[in-house]
C-alpha cells in the first residue's frame, strides 16, 4: 500500500508544442519514493516522453520530457510510503457560486 500524488504539471489546454517540461518534488524525511509513472499527450493518452530520476533517499524526484510535447500535457504519478500525509480529519468543500 502507498500514497499518491497525481500532478497534471504542465495543463492541458494550450494551443503550442512545449519544447521541455522540468519538474522537482520535494518530500519529507523518510518519503520514500516507490515510483514514478509520467503521462504525456492529450487528454486520456499514456505517452511515456518524460523520464524520471528519484533520489538516493527518495526525498527528491526530478522529471523531464524526452521529446518535445505536442498541444496535451503531462501527468506525474509519484508513489510514496503510507502515512507520510495525514488523513484530512474533516471534510472541507468549496463551493463557488455565481
Amino acid at each position: 500500500m502507498h500514497d499518491e500524488l497525481y500532478w497534471n504539471v504542465t495543463g492541458n489546454r494550450w494551443k503550442f508544442p512545449i519544447e521541455q517540461a522540468v519538474s522537482t518534488v520535494h518530500f519529507p524525511d523518510g518519503a520514500g519514493v516507490e515510483g514514478v509513472k509520467t503521462y504525456t499527450g492529450s487528454y486520456g493518452q499514456r505517452g511515456h516522453a518524460a523520464d524520471s530520476v528519484v533520489s538516493d533517499d527518495g526525498t527528491r524526484v526530478v522529471t523531464h520530457t524526452s521529446a518535445p510535447l505536442q498541444p496535451g500535457g503531462r501527468d506525474d504519478a509519484v508513489a510514496f510510503r503510507k502515512g507520510v500525509v495525514s488523513k484530512p480529519t474533516t471534510m472541507i468543500i468549496d463551493l463557488v457560486c455565481m
